[in-house]
């Protein structure tokens, strides 16, 4: 990552920012730790609520893109977005969800 980006600002059109290189060091760190805790959680743990809470991440992505660029969703974005996160709930809730719905709904016969 840092090689591509020094070749980038050496032989693109853009000048060398220390600034930006920075943030994109930062944001290359923090994917990386992001990336070994993943794997450390599907190791260890359940796959299913391990991939539906990492691929949340382009619905707050988005959201950040509204938030401080101000780039607002259109309605078919907002949309997929809420099902997105109705979708993970449910993966990452799947047990607990069934046990509400049973003891709400179905009663056991003695």
């Amino acid at each position: 990552l840092m090689i591509a980006t020094i070749l980038t600002y050496k032989f693109g059109s853009h000048e060398f920012i220390l600034k930006e290189f920075l943030e994109m060091l930062i944001a290359g760190l923090i994917g990386a730790v992001g990336g070994v805790f993943l794997n450390l959680a599907i190791s260890c743990g359940l796959a299913g609520p391990v991939f539906a809470l990492a691929n949340i991440q382009v619905i707050i992505q988005t959201l950040l893109d509204a938030l401080i660029i101000g780039e607002i969703p259109t309605l078919i974005e907002t949309v997929s977005a809420l099902f997105g996160v109705l979708g993970c709930c449910t993966i990452a809730l799947g047990p607990e969800i069934y046990k509400l719905y049973k003891s709400c709904f179905i009663k056991e016969s003695v």
